[in-house]
């Protein structure tokens, strides 16, 4: 697999919590909490949509239409 950032890298928000708070990606590939406008982890919500790059290639169609809890 190769990853490829299409300019959705960001600075850590300087309030200190280590947590991102921007919408960003494809519907079909953003974790449950991006969704949700929580604050998340972008380690955490990258790995989510890397799973799900792996699972369509795996098998042939999307784990999903759009994440939900």
């Amino acid at each position: 697999m190769k990853l490829a950032d299409f300019g959705f890298s960001t600075q850590l928000d300087k309030n200190g919590d280590g947590k991102l708070y921007t919408m960003l990606g494809t519907r079909g590939y953003m974790a449950p909490e991006i969704c949700e406008n929580k604050p998340y982890d972008g380690v955490k919500v990258d790995l989510f949509a890397a799973a799900v790059c792996l699972f369509i290639m795996k098998g042939g169609i999307p784990p999903f239409g759009e994440a939900n809890l």
